[in-house]
């Protein structure tokens, strides 16, 4: 027999500006045999631009555990969310748990609400090219990846990598490109013997048009 948990979408609020980007969302349980207080703890997801998945969200508010005053028969709790992304898809994951007189958990379950969904111009952050020019030592290179933003919105923050020969260098960020901008972001590093990939929005922090152009993988680039 199902817990008697249920969250539910209440708001979604899509806008241009930030501050008007907003969901709440409305967890509820009811008592079961055993328990004296209720407990519930709200996390927020996007998915992922490309599908496959879901990105954990940091706001404020969330992760904590919301208790109940014992002998309640009803449970119900209100968590809101701010500053959403344009084009970003969001659910609630609520943890639910049935606590007896010691505080310890008799009974949990989890529930998902329905999405929220953004609307708003995205970015598209794509990797054009890999250059190099010598290093400062002898046996290393400087390389340059070149990330242009081709949406049709501005991007967040997002970090660019860079292996070479199969071997991680370094991981960059990059506070922000305006919508029709371009980044060149430097590594230095070992000299290239077979072959250099360039990763952008590696943690798919970024909601984008396409995430299918994320990557290049070359041969060495001429220094």
């Amino acid at each position: 027999m199902a817990l008697p948990a249920d969250v539910r979408t209440a708001t979604c609020v899509s806008g241009h500006d930030a501050s008007q980007r907003k969901a709440t969302f409305t967890g509820s349980m009811e008592d079961v045999p055993g328990a004296r207080k209720m407990s519930m703890r709200f996390s927020l997801v996007r998915l992922r631009s490309g599908g496959g998945g879901y990105v954990d969200v940091d706001a404020p508010g969330l992760a904590a555990w919301h208790t109940s005053r014992s002998g309640v028969r009803r449970f119900v709790f209100r968590q809101g969310v701010e500053a959403l992304r344009a084009g970003g898809t969001y659910r609630a994951l609520v943890s639910y748990r049935w606590l007896d007189g010691q505080g310890r958990a008799v009974r949990s379950t989890r529930r998902r609400s329905a999405f929220c969904r953004q609307r708003g111009p995205v970015p598209n952050l794509r990797v054009t090219g890999i250059t190099t020019t010598p290093g400062p030592a002898e046996g290393t290179l400087d390389y340059f990846v070149t990330v242009v933003n081709d949406g049709e919105g501005p991007s967040d923050s997002f970090r660019v990598g860079l292996s070479v020969d199969g071997a991680t260098l370094d991981s960059l960020e990059v506070a922000s490109l305006a919508r029709g901008s371009l980044v060149r972001v430097g590594f230095t590093g070992p000299a290239c013997r077979a072959a250099v990939a360039a990763l952008v929005d590696r943690n798919d922090d970024v909601p984008e048009g396409t995430e299918d152009d994320n990557t290049v993988s070359q041969g060495c680039p001429p220094a």
